[in-house]
C-alpha cells in the first residue's frame, strides 16, 4: 500500500524555522549568561534537552515527519522527510565558559538537505550569529544575502577554523598552518557556516566521532551552486546541517595539509595522547568526502 505524504516547499517552512530557532537560541544564550553559570558538566547540560524539547513541539507544529534528535528519542515512520537537530553544538566548551556553541537544525528528504538554520547565540561579542539556508532560496546570514565568493589564495590573509581545543596547541597549529591565521571556535557547525559565508577559509576537524573537512565555500547543507550536499551522520545516525561534509577544491589545499591530514596515524605510543583506533582514522578522509557528497547536477 502507497502512502502520501506532505511534503511542504523547503523555502515556505524557513522562516517559521527561523524564529523557532531564535528562540532556541535565546534559551541558550540566557542559560550562558544564568548566575552561577550554565548548569551541568563534562558534555551534559541541562538547556540542551529542553531546547530539543522545544524545538521538536515548534518544528513537529509546523510539518509533521519523522525527527532525530541528540537528547530525545528518535521518531521514525518511513516519512521522506525527517527534522534532524543538535539543540547545542559544543556542550563541552559551553559548560567551560567558551562562546560560539550553536543550535544546529537542518530538513532532510529523502535523506538530503533541503534546509538548515544554525545560530550561535554568544558570538560575535554576544550579538548572535544566524545562517540559513533552504532549498530554492539564498545563503543568509543575519538576515542579509550571501553573494558569490570566489576562491583565494593561501597566504597570510587565509584564515582556519579549528576546533576550541586548537589555542592549547597554538605555537605547534600557526607552525603547521603558515602562513595561515587560526580560529579557535567549539561548534563544529558553525565551523562549517563560517566557512560557507567566507568569514573563514577553511573548517577543519579531526576527532574521533567525526571527521570533516569542508574548504570554501558552501552554504549550510549546500554549495555555491545550490546543489545539495549529503548528510554527514554522526554517533547513532544524526545528521546536522553544519556538518554536511563535502569536498571542495582539495587541490586547492597546500600539500603539506593534505599529507598531514590524510597521514595521520593516531597509534598507541608513549608520544600519542589520544590514541585512537583506525577506523577512526582520517587517511580515508577522501572516500568519506566523496561518499558524503551525494548531491544530484542542479
Amino acid at each position: 500500500m502507497t502512502r502520501d505524504f506532505h511534503l511542504p516547499d523547503p523555502a515556505d517552512l524557513l522562516e517559521d524555522v527561523l524564529a523557532a530557532v531564535h528562540q532556541a537560541g535565546a534559551m541558550l544564550w540566557t542559560e550562558f549568561h544564568r548566575p552561577g553559570g550554565p548548569r551541568g558538566q563534562g558534555s551534559h547540560a541541562a538547556i540542551d534537552a529542553e531546547i530539543e524539547a522545544f524545538l521538536k513541539a515548534q518544528l513537529l507544529a509546523l510539518h509533521r515527519c519523522d525527527w532525530r534528535g541528540e537528547e530525545l528519542p528518535r521518531e521514525a515512520s518511513g516519512h521522506p522527510d525527517v527534522w534532524a537537530v543538535d539543540p547545542q553544538d559544543g556542550t563541552s566548551a559551553f559548560l567551560r565558559g567558551h562562546r560560539g556553541s550553536a543550535v544546529s537544525v537542518a530538513l532532510l528528504r529523502h535523506g538530503q538537505p533541503v534546509l538548515g538554520v544554525i545560530h550561535a547565540p554568544t558570538a560575535r561579542a554576544d550579538a548572535g550569529d544566524v545562517i540559513a539556508w533552504a532549498e530554492g532560496r539564498r545563503l543568509t546570514r543575519n538576515g542579509q544575502p550571501v553573494g558569490p565568493l570566489a576562491p583565494r589564495r593561501h597566504d597570510a590573509a587565509t584564515v582556519l577554523a579549528l576546533n576550541e581545543q586548537a589555542g592549547d596547541f597554538a605555537a605547534a597549529n600557526h607552525a603547521r598552518f603558515a602562513p595561515a591565521a587560526l580560529r579557535a571556535l567549539p561548534s563544529i557547525a558553525y565551523r562549517l557556516a563560517l566557512t560557507a559565508v567566507g568569514e573563514v577559509d577553511a573548517a577543519i576537524s579531526l576527532t574521533q566521532r567525526a571527521r570533516q573537512l569542508r574548504h570554501r565555500r558552501g552554504p549550510c547543507g549546500a554549495d555555491r551552486g545550490g546543489r545539495r550536499a549529503g548528510a554527514g551522520e554522526r554517533g547513532a545516525g544524526r545528521a546536522w546541517p553544519g556538518r554536511l561534509c563535502g569536498l571542495h577544491r582539495w587541490s586547492a589545499l597546500p600539500a603539506r595539509w593534505q599529507g598531514m591530514i590524510l597521514g595521520c596515524r593516531a597509534v598507541a605510543a608513549p608520544d600519542v595522547a589520544h590514541p585512537r583506533p583506525a577506523p577512526c582514522w582520517p587517511d580515508d578522509a577522501l572516500d568519506l568526502a566523496e561518499a558524503l557528497l551525494m548531491f544530484a547536477a542542479p
